[in-house]
């Protein structure tokens, strides 16, 4: 099968980024346990400096090869490879791939806080946010702009949750600071600032637990010393309504 030549140096591109691997010959030799029965070292070496040295525009590729690379990648399909290099994903949102810890302080005023895990990936031509709750799990597109990483992730009751975490320009960053609104177990709207830790542990090592802020500022671990600090004031992290009774001018009064 003809590729473009630019097109299959991109696809080794992003083999590299997703593996940890380096384009030479030990690399590609590492890839091949990751990649699938169907794809052997030697050939990827040999395919990829044929396209970096070619003087033409494409190069060929075995058909069932670039598929298995397509899939492992997350794509269907070289169509859709194509309409997401049309079309890719921001290099600042791409460089927060990866695991994360999230934190968002109780509506409460006992100053508890829940750290969920969190995972943020790429599937296809886009990428996903999944939160992982004590008995649920949300999920949802995240999008980049203006500075920001916005995602509305849903879990399977169908109750959303609303992120937005301020991030610039900023590539790799190790803590992010955001503003999230939801829907409480009460089913009264709340929102307050979240924050998300990149972490070093696979996805499914991160436990769901409830930290006190008090605790916190104690710690010996200067993260959560400052996480303590920042999460220790409910009216500087919640928000809430009055309590509703007439639905009338009334309820406004403090």
């Amino acid at each position: 099968m003809e590729i473009q030549k630019e097109e299959l140096i991109k696809l080794f591109d992003f083999l590299a980024q997703k593996t940890g691997e380096s384009l030479d010959f030990t690399g590609f030799d590492a890839m091949e346990a990751k990649l699938g029965p169907n794809i052997n070292g030697k050939y990827l070496y040999t395919k990829y400096n044929e396209a970096i040295r070619s003087v033409i525009s494409s190069c060929s590729i075995q058909e069932i090869k670039l598929r298995s690379l397509l899939n492992y990648l997350g794509f269907e399909n070289y169509s859709e490879y194509q309409t997401f290099l049309n079309a890719p994903i921001p290099q600042v949102l791409a460089s927060c791939f990866g695991v994360w810890v999230s934190f968002v302080r109780q509506s409460s005023d006992e100053g508890l806080i829940y750290q969920s895990p969190v995972q943020i990936y790429q599937k296809s031509q886009k990428a996903y946010f999944v939160l992982k709750g004590p008995n649920t799990t949300y999920s949802g597109e995240m999008t980049y702009a203006n500075g920001c990483l916005t995602t509305l992730f849903t879990g399977s009751s169908g109750k959303l949750f609303h992120h937005i975490y301020k991030i610039g320009n900023r590539k790799e960053p190790r803590v992010l600071q955001g503003i999230y609104s939801g829907i409480s177990t009460a089913d009264d709207p709340i929102g307050g600032r979240a924050v998300l830790y990149r972490s070093e542990k696979a996805f499914e090592e991160i436990q769901n637990l409830v930290l006190k802020s008090a605790d916190l500022i104690n710690s010996d671990d200067p993260f959560y010393r400052n996480l303590g600090s920042y999460f220790g004031a409910f009216e500087k992290n919640n928000l809430r309504l009055n309590r509703i009774i007439s639905f009338n001018s009334e309820d406004l009064k403090s």
